[in-house]
């Protein structure tokens, strides 16, 4: 009895410096900078900033390995099994919905059409294209294309998203219902989720 006695003390002092270990290295690279993380929730706070840290503290923070299985835990029991993800090395976050894309670590916006590049809340558009211009139609279409008469000549449809520009240039243009704010469209529809499950001090 007295030697199961001592072995849960040696774990259990094991595991507290191991925990006191993690959250040191935390702080430590926040005093680093001048920045004040003296308890639990001063490290918390400053995490919640980890998106908009420099990316070498972003480097240390993860240097100190922090064990995030129970902040997996704990979103998995707000939002159910196989719904959240690890979003840094210190916080695990509810994934975004379907068809939505992830901004920062607190926001979800509308994915952005394919042939458009991501860029947060906007979409940045694809690059004008030139199409081949044929004679006949039978010019045209004899390389399998979709053609289209423009005036007397033929010349492949622009597709979608893309509209005419005289007889060969496609310029791009923002899906439907989205605002045109010229090389880039912005998104119509985004939301705000809860904080992120972070690191805790006791997370061993």
């Amino acid at each position: 009895m007295k030697v199961f006695i001592f072995a849960l003390v040696i774990a259990s002092a094991y595991a507290q410096s191991a925990t006191t270990s993690k959250h040191d290295c935390l702080t430590g690279v926040f005093h680093h900078k001048g920045l004040s993380a003296r308890g639990t929730y001063d490290a918390k706070t400053l995490l919640n900033l980890h998106d908009n840290l420099p990316s070498e503290l972003q480097t240390k923070i993860a240097n100190c390995k922090l064990n995030l299985a129970p902040a997996k835990a704990r979103c998995e029991g707000a939002y159910g099994k196989d719904n959240c993800e690890q979003i840094h090395s210190a916080a695990f976050q509810t994934k975004c919905d379907a068809l939505f894309f992830r901004v920062g670590c607190c926001h979800c916006a509308m994915a952005c059409p394919d042939g458009y590049k991501e860029d947060d809340y906007h979409c940045i558009k694809p690059k004008t294209k030139k199409t081949k211009v044929f004679e006949t139609r039978a010019d045209c279409e004899s390389g399998k294309l979709t053609c289209e008469q423009r005036g007397n000549k033929f010349t492949e449809v622009c597709g979608i998203q893309f509209k005419r520009l005289g007889v060969d240039v496609c310029i791009p243009v923002c899906p439907s219902g989205w605002h045109d704010e010229g090389k880039r469209c912005r998104k119509p529809a985004n939301y705000r989720m809860a904080q992120p499950f972070f690191w805790e001090q006791g997370d061993n």
